[in-house]
């Protein structure tokens, strides 16, 4: 039975591939304003369009997007973006050695890879540094045809404390408030530029990537060349959340690949070989393609630009220095559950505390049971029959797990102090993962979430990792005890304007002058820029 739903889970993939091998996706990505000081963060909102609908709509196949910041010499920083249904959110922190100068921004999916298109200009100025981009900085007055005009139609009405922003038809934007500075934006047409403008050369054509991003690692041996242990299980989770725990095989080419639901956010990655082929070394394949643009406009200079940049000096290092992360209100994201319903929860500290696990199975936590001896031993999770609904133990492995990370040595779980286990999740559930199938999964889970100081053994290796950063949104700080040193002071990437209905903004209580824009696409398909030079 298993064997006939592997097979026909594959000859579907196969369709589905098949089905979008020639669908080509292009991606814009607005953000939050149009220029920084380095060491900002560059807050994103993604709009992946389906190229070959008759009009423009949002694509539902690519669930990752990919965003690179760019100069004439190349990439300089990148992140990654989930997907909903053609949208998504997320934020790219600005190195604070990027010096002063024009970057171009470009985003793309699996399915864009073969030709980038321009995207925006952003504006980077280095406030600790006198460095430039080579050839990228010039001085002189601004010209006017550097303001970019409104080419949507929205209204907007005050009344009382708040602003409704109105569109004649269904819309989805992204709006952002930010404090009126001189510098200038440089014909960032929009997603309409995005749509219409020639793509430039990429990289080949990728698999779509429909729930995630396709992780990919390369194993080699000790002299470089692809790990010669093909066929080998191998096993990736963060720690700490047992849902992000992938499981895949390696390849002849010494190649992995995971495909995961997204991995949020930077931390470390824990990467488990069931192999004997040791010693190995293990990377993340870039997934960037690295285009390096044609041509970035310079950036222009003007003597009017100086007390404007002390104070945005002034207010990027507030800002860091006062985590205004704090403030920030976290969007959905997709996910798809991988772990059983059924759960059955040991707290250790309801029962008597033993100086073993040993001791701890054969006492209280009878879901468990321990088989063979040193090297060979096996833990057991009791497991429920499918027809007879019974709990028994069968002869298949169980899924051991260590802070939601893979053990495949179980006898290192009988060596941990129990004392530094809060408790442990049982799942009397048949469960598939990577094409391997498991009698239960049990997740032994610490009191910090460290995985108790264990030792793993050379088949564990631990990189650093970027998934995509979690989408958020931010407004008002609601405390008037603390002025409000923020630039932008308004930011919501996924924004559904209903025709005719006013969507409520706040109004904000400063002196200064404040631009209000708004950027999407409407659901005929007609691109949307709107800018309010006084909010």
């Amino acid at each position: 039975m298993i064997m006939n739903f592997r097979y026909l889970f594959l000859s579907l993939l196969f369709v589905s591939v098949s089905a979008f091998a020639q669908q080509s996706e292009r991606v814009y990505v607005s953000s939050d304003r149009d220029w920084y000081a380095a060491g900002e963060t560059v807050f994103l909102s993604a709009f992946c369009v389906d190229m070959d609908a008759d009009a423009a709509a949002f694509s539902p196949v690519s669930a990752v997007a990919y965003v690179e910041l760019a100069s004439k010499s190349g990439r300089v920083a990148g992140t990654k973006v989930s997907l909903i249904e053609g949208r998504g959110a997320g934020m790219l922190t600005l190195p604070r050695s990027l010096p002063t100068g024009n970057y171009s921004l470009r985003a793309y999916t699996s399915l864009g890879k073969e030709k980038v298109p321009e995207s925006k200009v952003i504006s980077i100025f280095n406030t600790l540094s006198t460095a430039r981009v080579a050839d990228g900085v010039v001085y002189g007055e601004l010209p006017e045809s550097l303001s970019v005009p409104s080419t949507a139609k929205l209204s907007v009405e005050r009344t009382g404390e708040r602003v409704l922003l109105t569109a004649p038809e269904d819309c989805n934007v992204s709006v952002s408030v930010f404090r009126k500075e001189p510098f200038p934006s440089y014909n960032n047409w929009g997603i309409k530029g995005v749509l219409r403008s020639p793509a430039g050369p990429g990289a080949k054509r990728e698999v779509p990537e429909y729930d995630g991003e396709i992780l990919t690692l390369r194993f080699t041996d000790a002299e470089g060349a692809p790990l010669d242990a093909e066929g080998a299980s191998v096993f990736v989770a963060h720690p700490g959340n047992v849902e992000d725990i992938y499981a895949s095989s390696l390849g002849r080419d010494g190649l992995a690949r995971f495909y995961t639901d997204n991995l949020f956010g930077h931390g470390d990655l824990v990467v488990a070989l069931d192999a004997s082929a040791l010693p190995f070394n293990v990377e993340v394949v870039d997934p960037f393609v690295g285009v390096v643009p044609d041509s970035i406009p310079p950036l222009l200079l003007n003597p009017s630009f100086a007390e404007p940049l002390s104070a945005l000096n002034v207010r990027m290092q507030l800002t860091s220095a006062f985590d205004a992360d704090t403030l920030y209100t976290h969007l959905p994201t997709r996910s798809l559950a991988f772990l059983p319903d059924e759960c059955v929860r040991y707290n250790l500290d309801d029962y008597t505390r033993f100086a073993t696990f040993q001791e701890v199975f054969v006492e209280f936590l009878s879901d468990i049971r321990i088989r063979g001896r040193e090297e060979n031993l096996q833990l057991q999770v009791r497991c429920r029959e499918r027809t007879k609904g019974t709990l028994s133990f069968r002869d298949e492995p169980s899924l051991i797990l260590l802070d939601g990370v893979p053990v495949l040595q179980h006898r290192l779980i009988t060596q941990l102090d129990p004392t530094l286990v809060t408790r442990v999740d049982v799942y009397p559930r048949i469960c598939a993962l990577g094409g391997s199938v498991y009698s239960g999964i049990a997740n032994f889970i610490t009191f910090k979430g460290d995985m108790g100081g264990l030792r793993f053994g050379d088949n564990v290796k631990i990189l650093e990792y970027d998934g995509p950063a979690f989408p958020v949104s931010f407004g008002p700080t609601h405390d008037d005890r603390y002025p409000d040193v923020r630039e932008t002071l308004l930011w919501h990437p996924l924004v559904e304007l209903k025709a005719g209905e006013p969507y409520s903004l706040p109004l904000f209580d400063t002196d200064e002058d404040l631009v209000l824009v708004v950027e999407g696409l409407s659901r005929s398909g007609a691109p949307i820029y709107f800018k309010l030079e006084s909010l």
